[in-house]
Parts: C-alpha cells; sequence; structure tokens
C-alpha cells in the first residue's frame, strides 16, 4: 500500500494472522411475538456446523427488519450477541428482537407538481391514513408513479420518510423535480 505525503512516498506492509475460524453451534431467537422462530429461521441463511458469516448473517437480519417494516413495526431491531467455545471452535448466536409499536400512515405530501398531477399520485397511495403503514410500500409505488408523470421530462424523485415515535405515524414527503427535459 502506498501512502502519500506531501514530501515522499512511504511503502507500508501490514502483516495478517489470520484468527480461528468458528462454526455456527445454533442461532436463538428471542424477543420475536410477530413472526414465529420458523419464520425468521428460514430467512437466515446459516446452518448448524457451517463457517459463521457474520456478513450474510447481517444482510439477513436486514431483510427480516424489512419484513417487520412491512407489518408496521418500522422501529423493529434485532441485536446479535455471539457466544464463542473457542475449545470446540462454535459460536452461538443469539438474536434478541425488539418489535417495537405498530406505526400507522400519517400525512402524505406532495411538492413540485401542479394540482391535478398531485391529486393522480395520491389516488395511486393505497396506504390510508390511519392504516398500518407499510414500509416496503414506497419502493412498489414509486415506479408505478413514475407512469403517471408527464413522459417528455425527466423527472427526480426524493423521498423522506419520518417516523413520528410519539403518535406512532409515518409521514411521506414526496419531492419532485424536473431534470432536464427528454
Amino acid at each position: 500500500m502506498w501512502l502519500r505525503s506531501p514530501d515522499a512516498l512511504v511503502d507500508v506492509t501490514f502483516a495478517v494472522t489470520p484468527g480461528q475460524q468458528y462454526k455456527l453451534k445454533s442461532l436463538q431467537w428471542s424477543g420475536n411475538h410477530e413472526f414465529p422462530t420458523e419464520t425468521l429461521q428460514k430467512m437466515v441463511r446459516a446452518e448448524p456446523g457451517q463457517p459463521a458469516n457474520t456478513v450474510r448473517l447481517g444482510d439477513n437480519l436486514k431483510d427480516i427488519q424489512k419484513l417487520y417494516g412491512s407489518r408496521g413495526f418500522v422501529t423493529a431491531a434485532i441485536k446479535p450477541e455471539a457466544e464463542f467455545d473457542d475449545a470446540a471452535g462454535t459460536v452461538t448466536i443469539r438474536l434478541d428482537v425488539t418489535e417495537g409499536s405498530v406505526f400507522h400512515m400519517g400525512e402524505l405530501e406532495f411538492r413540485g407538481l401542479d394540482n391535478s398531477l398531485m391529486a393522480k399520485l395520491r389516488n395511486a397511495w393505497k396506504i390510508r391514513f390511519g392504516e398500518v403503514y407499510d414500509s416496503t410500500y414506497l419502493s412498489e409505488y414509486l415506479p408505478a408513479a413514475h407512469k403517471l408523470l408527464p413522459p417528455t421530462l425527466d423527472w427526480d424523485v426524493a423521498p423522506h420518510v419520518t417516523a413520528n415515535v410519539r403518535d406512532k405515524t409515518v409521514d411521506v414527503d414526496l419531492i419532485y423535480s424536473v431534470k432536464a427535459p427528454k
């Protein structure tokens, strides 16, 4: 690796010594009530006896958070804790789920559009005020809404999603702008 200083180049070498590789002994779930352990377990691609892959586990836990978000649990969190057995070369991973409260749809705002276009896009939004908020819905809505925009312009949308912890609602603000004519 080369580091550049204003005056000179310095060659730096780092020695890397791999540590012990651990095999997964088990995953232990707690705190989950909305989804059974079997459902969550199937979403984690980790088999007992195989090398523990924390990068893959992290990706799997993000998918589980999305699942919770689809049911209104937008503040759901999963805290992994590893318990290593050096002698056996295994690790038990405890996954503590904090589901939090169910959030509902709050305000929906559109900016940068005329009234008729705003009305079309508001009509296309399926989650009504007070209904359980699905945090995955925006990724479905935006491509469908894009088809309702005038095709002669190159549109950009900046979504702002705000979870209001006090009243357990989610406000969505969609700011539209035109990048350039097509």
